[in-house]
């Protein structure tokens, strides 16, 4: 493709395959650092076994992952419209993602001043709602970047490596996890180290999006109301029967998830293991997810 364009933040003039050699590794490394940082502040693996042993309510578990899950979508939605309205995707991801992590280093440290219960469980929830919901707008201005910016014979290599070399730095992870859970060092500790990873390497994950191009991203300064994307989607599912096997594939993922996290609860609380053994049960989802990617 001979498509050139000049860049209106570094009046660069790059074609298509440059832009896709320049982002096609920092999207790479973006994806290891976000990988590896999310199993650390994931309302269903980490975050549930957390509050399951300050608190041993299912309904808190409960909530947290609700939180969590509420929020990323609605994030999404109301992103969504207004993705074409940024004027420089890359600075305003950059941006956001750290902004959006910023409250898991603040909540680490409470946990390191040993600050109530009382105090850290509505600072967790808030964390949770704040920070997906920032991770949600997100979500759709990376997509769009990506697909634009990226070669369509190269995306399928890219979510590739992302996901298995994400796996893997997660799988490494996890005896991460093991070993500070299997540690003699107070329930507070663990979790401000554990969630205190997980920041750095969220952060860490907003460093490759300030060397990224984007030339050919056109600015529109009329974005759709949500009440159109509502219709647009509509007669898409109903004419699209590809996206109709994405979204109930996406459904049944979503479902097993859910699964997961109670099984990890159900078996903490019936066998009355201790975290350290549940960390295996975390290793073993790991390795099937690093399978599949």
């Amino acid at each position: 493709m001979k498509k050139t364009s000049k860049h209106k933040n570094n009046n660069e003039t790059l074609t298509y395959a440059q832009v896709d050699k320049k982002n096609f590794g920092l999207l790479i490394l973006n994806g290891i650092a976000f990988r590896a940082g999310f199993e650390y502040v994931n309302a269903f693996t980490i975050i549930s076994i957390f509050i399951h042993s300050l608190t041993g309510s299912v309904m808190l578990v409960g909530l947290a992952q609700f939180i969590q899950t509420f929020f990323v979508q609605l994030g999404k939605f109301i992103m969504s419209p207004k993705i074409h309205t940024i004027k420089n995707q890359p600075l305003f991801l950059g941006r956001l993602n750290i902004f959006s992590r910023l409250l898991w280093g603040v909540l680490s440290l409470l946990l390191f001043l040993n600050v109530n219960t009382i105090i850290i469980l509505p600072a967790l929830f808030i964390t949770i709602a704040v920070s997906w919901y920032l991770g949600g707008t997100l979500w759709p201005v990376f997509e769009d970047h990506l697909v634009r910016t990226i070669l369509p014979r190269r995306r399928s290599d890219l979510l590739g490596y992302r996901e298995f070399l994400g796996g893997l730095a997660v799988f490494l992870g996890t005896f991460v996890v093991k070993e500070i859970l299997g540690s003699n060092l107070v329930i507070n500790y663990k979790y401000g180290i554990l969630f205190g990873i997980g920041f750095i390497l969220l952060l860490s994950s907003a460093i490759p999006f300030y060397a990224m191009k984007d030339p050919f991203h056109k600015v529109d300064d009329n974005p759709m109301a949500l009440l159109e994307v509502l219709k647009n989607a509509r007669q898409i599912i109903k004419s699209e029967r590809n996206y109709k096997w994405y979204l109930i594939i996406r459904g049944l993922w979503m479902i097993t998830d859910c699964a997961l996290l109670w099984s990890l609860i159900a078996v903490k609380s019936m066998g009355d293991l201790s975290d350290v053994t549940v960390s295996y049960m975390l290793i073993a989802q790991i390795v099937g997810r690093l399978g599949g990617g």
